[in-house]
């Protein structure tokens, strides 16, 4: 049996750092920044990356269209403000370049391919640039933003069936693993604030540790300079 290897989440200024690492300046970049932007604010998979069509998207409601789902299951998921901002950004580069409404939403641009969808191995390749790019040293390919999505819900208590719901997933054990895998976050946040002391007027153990710490780095003092000394 192949062995996974873990999943290394990115901070949302990481994240945010990846997308920058697209300029603006060239259409390559502009498309990347958009697309890496929707899959990451999204949570959306490579399969349906490449099938959107600029039909799919609905700016005044900030919604997308998922006509291919996995299971050819459709569903309609939201998108921020910002992100759905670098979306726009794209649809008037395309215009731009001469690409309707009849080529996928994230296509080709060259003279040779005008309009041809995405290549998902292109889409792990320019990630795998723009995370070198951005100085992430993180192990990143295009799933483990769905993940960062589905992380970043569940930091900010949304309810479990309405992550399942949003990336998907048919039953809501595959949406429970994708969190047990990253160690499900209210349980992480209960650790990291739990108290040693709990009635008033108790000693403060962290604080015993470090006026012990204190006295033998004392102690190792003196026994350095009666050495000297010597």
């Amino acid at each position: 049996m192949k062995r996974l290897k873990p999943i290394e989440l990115l901070d949302r200024e990481e994240a945010w750092r990846l997308i920058r690492a697209c300029s603006p300046r060239y259409p390559t970049g502009s498309r990347n920044a958009a697309m890496f932007a929707m899959m990451y604010r999204a949570g959306l998979r490579v399969s349906e990356i490449v099938a959107l069509e600029p039909r799919d998207l609905n700016p005044a409601e900030g919604t997308l269209n998922i006509r291919h789902g996995k299971g050819s299951k459709q569903r309609i998921v939201a998108l921020d403000p910002a992100a759905f901002a670098l979306v726009e950004r794209w649809i008037v580069e395309r215009r731009r370049l001469g690409l309707n409404g009849a080529e996928r939403l994230f296509c080709t641009f060259s003279k040779k391919h005008p309009g041809a969808p995405l290549d998902p191995r292109y889409i792990r390749f320019a990630l795998a640039r723009a995370s070198k790019r951005a100085g992430i040293e993180k192990r990143l390919h295009p799933h483990s933003l769905r993940h960062v999505f589905a992380h970043e819900l569940a930091l900010e208590g949304t309810p479990l069936p309405v992550i399942q719901k949003l990336l998907g997933h048919s039953a809501a054990s595959t949406t429970s693993s994708y969190l047990d895998s990253l160690g499900a976050p209210d349980a992480l946040a209960a650790v990291r604030n739990r108290r040693w002391i709990e009635a008033e007027g108790d000693p403060d153990p962290i604080e015993e540790l470090r006026s012990e710490l204190a006295e033998i780095a004392a102690r190792l003092g003196a026994l350095q300079g009666e050495k000297r000394k010597r």
